[in-house]
């Protein structure tokens, strides 16, 4: 059935369209969970420092990432903030 949007699961454009601009203003307001100051990176949860660190290099990012990873307040959003402000840092590329 082309263009049946009665079918379970099935949403239209435009609803997919608003929840995606949602999200997109609602990271764009929340404070962030990451913050760098040199080679000093701070981790917030509910707008409160959880943890301070100093990062020397890639690897120690990702070990870094590694032993946050234990936390129960580290959440995904923290490792991306972390990831894109460590690349920046080290002026690494992901593609």
């Amino acid at each position: 059935m082309d263009g049946d949007r009665s079918e379970p699961g099935a949403r239209p454009m435009a609803e997919i369209g608003d929840d995606f601009l949602r999200e997109l203003i609602r990271k764009a307001h929340a404070p962030p969970l990451v913050k760098r100051l040199d080679a000093f990176f701070e981790f917030y949860r509910e707008g409160v420092m959880v943890y301070d660190v100093r990062v020397w290099n890639l690897l120690d990012a990702l070990r870094l990432i590694l032993h946050l990873s234990e936390k129960s307040w580290f959440t995904l959003q923290h490792v991306e903030q972390f990831t894109l402000l460590a690349a920046d840092m080290f002026d690494a590329e992901f593609r």
